[in-house]
């Protein structure tokens, strides 16, 4: 999207009588989300799920009744969500909202009060909304608002001058039909979404919502994206199958869809009907007499503490997967997928060491017009695109779907080694923070560590497409004496030694690649970052390492003051020099192998200092080999 200043847009109009066409995006917007979680009382988020579902059936039957009926929404549950960090004015205002397809008001105000600028106008309207669990009311503006790269103007937004329920966030944004607005403000009208607003203001080139969540074992904010004009191909796998909003109330109003789902090959658990697909649900509701089916098949029993099933470990080894038919096409949802993280057990005020089943009672049997809650819990395994223009929402699978990720976040074993390698998508790479999301539960026990594709350096995320770079994490691998990678982008210091302090084995950089050149800048900068880094964190500086097994140039990088017992180096398509030959003069050691083509010359290194230190030197000469 061209984007113009306030003065060069004055210019052009002083110039030309006609303005600059707009410039559609053929790709869509993302917008980073972050989930939250807050402690809650026995029961609290079944609770609040059953809360929001009894008044979204009651807004969606009353579509055709009086005003204050239909304003009585639901819109969050306030216990777990996801937010994304929304600009509003200009200069913008970022406010932590609450991101809700139930729901199609956006206001500010619950927590940080709203900022008013020159883009900020006063409608003279006044807005009130109910909630199962809050409210707000306050003044209706219209004002800028800005989503990602993009700014939306003259988009609707309410300032909450009283609120209540709302902890811990400042608002929300609401991507639901457009429809759920009227009645909210006083003048009756309906209020269009961010999503409307941006197709018509011409910044997306189509009116559909992608929806992208991540599964979670951590409280980590690497959480997923919404994705404003179009599904993101690179986020799910093979076809996005689309259908069409169901047409039965009250599942109609929302984003409703018609399904039937089976456990395991042949147990009937809901014949098709009308349910939603809600980002402001965490679990997955049942109808009554579908949970029931479920209950019996799974052989769960209802906890006391946390309202939801528990089922044993055996009965979790005999789980089998429920099957979610839409339209056409027929969606895996796991036994992994059926359990509530158990590191996040503490959320639902539950045992650490219980399995928890997300399923749960809707409160009410099939029959009613909304017969299930699709929630976060289930949207976290797949790619839901929500299309407004033709009144469809497509699905697919994604990496999420069954991920060796999701699977590790749920061992419970004491691992002293781990390996991950082998990922097929060229795009998919390791960094700190998402190794938040799966590892720090068995970070007490982990010794040995080897990552593919692991990236430190944020100037490689640029590279990468990966913008802004993920936020990094206090998480520490305190055990971790030993520890190979297949690194991109410069192998900083600063991050590797918070990560790992007690690093005193073997580090093995397996492969060290750039995707370009220019970013590594000038090695001699890289080097001395390093060095700086481990004289401002003497705290938890490497102590002593057996062994440092890379590339002459890593070497380099590197900057290592602390003793090394030995170096190996490979050196069959660079050259020692000048890398090798610096970094061995200014840290010697005493033992050295070099694996180098036949008709290398490794002379260079006999430096007067590592004469003084070198007690054994290996020679592995690699021959071509020739076929007679």
């Amino acid at each position: 999207m061209a984007r113009f200043s306030t003065l060069l847009a004055l210019c052009m109009a002083a110039a030309a009588a006609s303005a600059s066409p707009v410039v559609v995006r053929d790709s869509p917007i993302s917008l980073p989300l972050a989930r939250r979680f807050k402690s809650t009382g026995v029961g609290a988020i079944l609770a609040a799920d059953r809360a929001r579902a009894e008044v979204l059936k009651n807004v969606g039957l009353a579509k055709g009744g009086n005003a204050s009926k239909r304003a009585n929404l639901v819109v969050s549950n306030a216990n777990t969500y996801y937010a994304a960090e929304v600009g509003i004015g200009s200069p913008a205002t970022t406010y932590t909202l609450l991101v809700d397809t139930g729901s199609a008001n956006t206001f500010v105000g619950a927590g940080k009060a709203y900022v008013q600028t020159s883009t900020s106008q006063d409608t003279g309207n006044t807005v009130s909304v109910s909630y199962g669990s809050g409210s707000f009311s306050g003044e209706q503006y219209t004002d800028s608002v800005t989503l990602g790269d993009i700014t939306i103007t003259n988009q609707g937004i309410s300032d909450a001058t009283q609120s209540s329920g709302f902890s811990g966030i400042d608002g929300i944004l609401g991507v639901g039909p457009a429809d759920l607005t009227q009645g909210t403000v006083s003048d009756g009208n309906v209020v269009p979404t961010v999503t409307d607003n941006a197709y018509s203001q011409g910044l997306i080139g189509a009116e559909v919502l992608g929806i992208s969540f991540l599964p979670a074992s951590s409280g980590s904010d690497v959480s997923g994206t919404l994705d404003f004009g179009g599904a993101d191909s690179s986020k799910y796998s093979g076809d996005l199958n689309y259908v069409s909003i169901t047409g039965t109330s009250p599942a109609s109003n929302y984003v409703g869809i018609d399904q039937s789902i089976t456990y395991g090959q042949d147990t009937e658990i809901l014949s098709t009907t009308a349910g939603i697909v809600d980002t402001g649900t965490t679990l997955l509701l049942l109808a009554t007499d579908a949970f029931d089916a479920y209950q019996q098949a799974t052989g769960g029993e209802m906890d006391s503490t946390t309202g939801l099933l528990k089922i044993s470990s055996s009965q979790y080894d005999n789980l089998q997967s429920l099957f979610f038919t839409i339209g056409s096409q027929t969606y895996e949802f796991t036994a992994n997928a059926q359990i509530w993280p158990r590191s996040l057990n503490s959320v639902l005020g539950g045992d650490s060491n219980s399995i928890y089943l997300v399923a749960s009672d809707l409160g009410s049997n099939s029959g009613q017009g909304l017969d299930f809650i699709n929630g976060y819990s289930w949207i976290e395994r797949f790619y839901v695109a929500y299309d407004v223009t033709n009144s469809q929402v497509g699905f697919a699978t994604t990496d999420s779907t069954e991920s060796r990720e999701v699977l590790l976040g749920e061992l419970r074993a004491s691992l002293r080694a781990l390996s991950l390698w082998g990922y097929t998508e060229e795009t998919r790479i390791y960094h700190p923070a998402a190794l938040e999301t799966f590892l720090p539960h068995i970070a007490s026990s982990l010794e040995n560590l080897q990552l593919d594709d692991f990236v430190v350096d944020p100037e490689e995320f640029q590279a990468w497409g990966v913008s802004p770079a993920p936020a990094y994490t206090k998480t520490q691998y305190p055990m971790v004496r030993s520890l190979s990678m297949h690194l991109y982008g410069a192998p900083l210091l600063e991050h590797l030694q918070h990560l790992f302090p007690a690093l005193d084995g073997t580090l093995s950089f397996i492969e060290f690649q750039r995707s370009n050149d220019d970013i590594m800048g000038n090695p001699a900068d890289i080097r001395s970052a390093n060095e700086r880094a481990q004289e401002a964190s003497s705290s938890r500086p490497w102590k002593e390492l057996d062994c440092i097994l890379c590339e002459p140039q890593t070497l380099y990088l590197l900057g290592l003051r602390c003793p090394v017992k030995q170096v190996v180096l490979r050196a069959m398509d660079v050259p020692l020099e000048p890398y090798a030959v610096d970094a061995l003069r200014e840290n010697p050691v005493p033992r050295l192998k070099l694996v180098l083509r036949h008709q290398s010359s490794f002379v260079s290194l006999c430096t007067p200092e590592l004469a003084t230190t070198l007690t054994h030197l290996t020679l592995v000469l690699v021959y071509p080999f020739q076929t007679l």
